[in-house]
């Protein structure tokens, strides 16, 4: 069952206002195992191996990636594109699986898992959007599921599709390709910092992120790419919610914050961050009040939400990571 939001928020001041050791007291956390734990595999397929992996570890909620056939069948499979440049939707099932035998029907899926874990559907595609509502259309589980995709149009198709399946919008949206990137992180920086705090915000933000690049160039990357969405998002939330009747959102590490979390939780919203591999980044959003982490390494993740060997100085180093998120 998911966690209400609201609990949450209560969870989290009691801890924040609790004596002792920080380990023993940062909020509970809700996992997610990422691509049904199959990101080391080609294509990021999950096998059978893969998601009986997951249920054996004990994850509360799996994801999983939609794409869809030339033939209109939807799989699960995390990467769009084949490594001869094909992409999933040229190909017909039978063609599909000559170059990833692994590669599963949602039924197959679906079936595998029997209603024993809920399942986050991460839509690819658009026309596996389409797909996806006509398929839920017929299913009586619906609340054994929720969508998640970065592209709200498919989300407002399926909220009409699929009324009783829970969607979750993810942020950031940076398109698909290299050139998609850097056009939409200066757009919008131009629109989250184009006044005089804001620019003084972005450049203190964008000093930290080159001094950080020699040694961490992809987390320092990362910060600079969702740098449009980290001050803006909290301000946009209602209408965001109010667009896809959205349950909640998924959002990149970078862009949590304790003001982000707190304005969705009041507005009902549970709080998912995305893709987190490391134990002082998980342990850094879990203190910021998040209701769930998607991860890769379900049982490091799981260990640094315990208490670490040196709880004072982790606490330190967790206190002053939250204060730099902006407010």
């Amino acid at each position: 069952m998911v966690r209400t939001p609201a609990g949450t928020a209560r969870r989290r001041l009691r801890a924040r206002d609790a004596p002792g050791s920080p380990g023993d007291h940062l909020p509970s956390v809700q996992l997610t195992g990422h691509a049904g734990l199959a990101i080391q595999n080609d294509g990021g397929s999950p096998t059978r191996d893969d998601l009986d992996g997951a249920l054996d570890i004990g994850v509360d909620r799996l994801e999983l990636d939609v794409c869809s056939t030339a033939d209109g069948r939807l799989v699960m499979r995390h990467d769009v594109c084949i490594l001869d440049r094909a992409c999933v939707a040229d190909l017909d099932l039978a063609e599909l699986r000559m170059v990833d035998p692994h590669v599963r029907t949602i039924d197959e899926a679906v079936e595998h898992l029997d209603d024993r874990i809920p399942v986050l559907l991460d839509i690819k595609m658009a026309r596996a959007a389409e797909l996806l509502g006509a398929w839920l259309r017929f299913r009586r589980d619906l609340d054994s599921f929720a969508l998640c995709t970065e592209k709200v149009p498919w989300l407002l198709q399926l909220r009409f599709a699929a009324p009783g399946v829970a969607r979750w919008p993810s942020f950031p949206d940076l398109g698909e390709r290299r050139t998609h990137h850097v056009q939409r992180v200066v757009t919008g920086l131009w629109r989250s910092h184009a006044s005089l705090a804001g620019l003084r915000r972005g450049v203190v933000e964008v000093h930290r992120a080159a001094r950080e690049l020699r040694h961490r160039p992809q987390e320092s990357l990362g910060r600079l790419a969702v740098l449009p969405w980290r001050g803006r998002l909290p301000a946009d939330l209602t209408q965001i919610r109010d667009d896809v009747a959205a349950a909640g959102l998924c959002v990149h590490h970078w862009v949590i914050s304790d003001h982000l979390v707190d304005e969705a939780h009041q507005l009902g919203l549970h709080v998912n961050a995305w893709t987190i591999n490391n134990a002082f980044t998980a342990r850094v959003v879990a203190a910021a009040g998040v209701d769930s982490i998607t991860t890769d390494r379900v049982e490091l993740v799981r260990r640094a939400l315990g208490a670490p060997p040196d709880a004072r100085a982790a606490d330190a180093a967790l206190r002053a990571a939250v204060r730099i998120a902006p407010s």
